[in-house]
């Protein structure tokens, strides 16, 4: 692909920097049917003029590359990536790949499940996975309405494991205000497992009252 060296794109297909799509193309079909070297046999300056339309099309016919050549300011050459890559403009990263060593050593260690310079110990943090915690409960406490209001205290005796032998008595209160249906969570009061206590929902439940509805 040619690349527009000394003159503005624009300029070379005579279109404005705001020209549409379409425009630029009509621009460009124009000048190449007029410039085209079967309707100029052996005219040296058309066939230069046909490379340099069909250079400012490469860049102005293309959104990406014409949107990099826009930023470069009015007038400006279009971008010239091949001295980019021997030169990188000021601001760019350099990035040495000098001191990475044996880069195919390192792969090979990765993908035999284990970083370079990985130790047994380290391996087996990794693939440490940690215990699950016991089931939650549920436990349904029925209240009055003045209970609901003013807070109440309550005391359950729940079973902590499959094993009926691991029972605990726990006393908690329930505060000021609950509705029906509400639930309280007690953390670390539920079942025991290998890593640690489920939590304990209490599922507060209002009893009618004779006079009043809440």
């Amino acid at each position: 692909m040619t690349t527009v060296q000394s003159r503005d794109p624009y300029e070379i297909l005579g279109v404005s920097r705001n020209a549409s799509a379409d425009e630029i193309k009509r621009a460009y079909r124009r000048l190449a049917k007029q410039h085209h070297p079967d309707r100029n046999p052996g005219d040296k300056k058309a066939e230069e003029r046909f490379k340099e339309v069909q250079a400012a099309y490469d860049v102005l016919g293309d959104p990406q590359r014409r949107a990099e050549y826009d930023r470069f300011g009015a007038g400006g050459p279009a971008p010239d990536f091949h001295r980019w890559a021997e030169a990188p403009p000021p601001g760019a990263v350099s990035v040495d790949f000098g001191d990475l060593g044996d880069l195919s050593s390192i792969f090979e260690q990765f993908f035999q499940g284990r970083a370079p310079g990985a130790t047994r110990a380290g391996r087996a943090r990794r693939t440490h996975r940690r215990a699950p915690k016991g089931g939650d409960l549920e436990h349904t406490v029925f209240l009055t309405l003045e209970e609901a209001a003013a807070g109440a205290k309550r005391e359950v005796v729940l079973r902590t494991s499959d094993d009926p032998r691991d029972t605990e008595r726990i006393e908690f209160r329930v505060p000021p205000g609950v509705t029906d249906g509400q639930r309280i969570r007690l953390a670390g009061r539920g079942q025991v497992g290998p890593g640690g206590r489920g939590d304990l929902y209490v599922i507060c439940r209002l009893q009618p009252h004779p006079v009043f509805r809440r």
